[in-house]
């Protein structure tokens, strides 16, 4: 395949519970689905079916070696993992551990939403991670447990707190030990973005547009109403960014 032709191709975000796939053509994408670990089967016929010849992913969970095993059908795969520099203005202190996941998303933000003079980009999976960027410089920004770490850290560190699932009820004081502990996790989460753009508006005093994405990014932003903005598709959409800049 000539790359410098880039018709349509796969990119692939390998996550912890699922791998996410979209089709694009240049910028465009074309077709989105999302597989369990358990469904190869169905995730090798769909692959087969779209005629794709490249799959595009980053070093994330041993990405490309899970799909080099788990791909019956004959693909390309293309690994991205070398950001030297990185790919926008930066001046985080740190870059060499700066994770793959969270450099597409920026690169996505920074091409989606500019219009924005600030942005808080969070990506919510395993981890949450908050990225500052100002005047289109990316600065930094916390890493918290994500959702289900919460829970599962609750129940693993302690003698007799039980695995809970995450509780989404609106009422502020839950009356049982399951409620507690997932209102808990989840309500933590929220008032932990929520004090991170308040103390923002105090110290900056200037507007900021908040951009969710990961596995609980919508849950989030419904528990928020018209505050943060969910953009499911954004590190898929980096990782093509990144791809199509360097082709």
């Amino acid at each position: 395949m000539d790359r410098n032709n880039s018709g349509p191709h796969l990119v692939a975000d390998i996550g912890n519970s699922r791998i996410k796939f979209a089709l694009f053509d240049q910028r465009e994408m074309i077709e989105y689905r999302a597989f369990s670990f358990e469904e190869t089967k169905s995730m090798n016929q769909w692959i087969g079916d779209i005629g794709a010849s490249l799959v595009i992913c980053i070093t994330v969970a041993n990405s490309k070696e899970w799909l080099r095993e788990h791909l019956s059908v004959e693909v390309e795969i293309l690994l991205l993992d070398r950001f030297n520099p990185l790919p926008f203005e930066s001046r985080y202190r740190s870059p060499e551990t700066l994770g793959v996941d969270r450099i597409a998303a920026i690169v996505a933000a920074l091409k989606k939403y500019n219009q924005h003079t600030h942005l808080l980009v969070i990506t919510a999976g395993t981890c949450i991670t908050y990225n500052w960027i100002l005047d289109g410089v990316f600065f930094g920004g916390s890493i918290s447990p994500g959702l289900h770490m919460r829970l599962q850290s609750m129940h693993d560190y302690t003698r007799k707190l039980p695995l809970a699932e995450p509780s989404f009820q609106t009422e502020l004081i839950p009356s049982t030990t399951l409620e507690a502990l997932g209102t808990g996790a989840f309500k933590g989460i929220v008032f932990e973005i929520e004090g991170y753009m308040a103390a923002f508006q105090l110290q900056w005093n200037k507007p900021v547009r908040c951009i969710i994405t990961g596995g609980d990014a919508t849950v989030l932003a419904q528990a928020m109403e018209n505050t943060i903005f969910a953009d499911a598709y954004l590190i898929l959409e980096g990782i093509n960014e990144i791809y199509l800049r360097r082709n």
